[in-house]
């Protein structure tokens, strides 16, 4: 699936990680629409607790959205809609995939990445569930990690 990435360095409060998708659907008038977005958050927006997540961007967010993709992509005419759209992420920034119990395998925490990681996923969480050993060293997402444990 095509996506796009540009990594830069932080200046300022722009984190400078931005990423969209190509046109998969249009405006009322036909025009094509892409969805981007950053790939970092402010302090202000990192909530401990769902129900204390905003649920409009802050104005400023939306200025460097803009900024970014009218400076950096040719044909962007307007903004469109803007939303939030969250994903949890622990604060070493790995998810968690480990066994719970025999046959009780635990996957959670996306942090943004686990789409790169599909198939390890997967195969990881079968072979848990069905009580086999892991191909590859999962320590790095334990659920008994410093950075999970409550």
């Amino acid at each position: 699936y095509p996506q796009w990435f540009c990594f830069q360095k932080a200046q300022g409060d722009d984190g400078g990680l931005y990423y969209g998708f190509p046109a998969l659907s249009r405006t009322e008038d036909g025009r094509p629409k892409i969805k981007a977005g950053i790939d970092w958050a402010p302090e202000e927006l990192r909530v401990a607790e769902p129900n204390a997540m905003r649920k409009d961007p802050p104005p400023r967010l939306v200025q460097l959205l803009d900024d970014f993709l009218f400076n950096n992509l040719s044909g962007v005419q307007e903004r469109v809609e803007t939303v939030i759209s969250p994903y949890s992420m622990a604060s070493d920034v790995n998810f968690v995939l480990d066994r719970l119990a025999p046959r009780l395998s635990l996957f959670s925490g996306g942090s943004g990445q686990a789409f790169k990681f599909a198939p390890l996923i997967g195969t990881s969480l079968a072979r848990l569930a069905m009580g086999l050993a892991p191909t590859v060293d999962l320590s790095c997402w334990s659920r008994e990690r410093d950075a999970v444990r409550i």
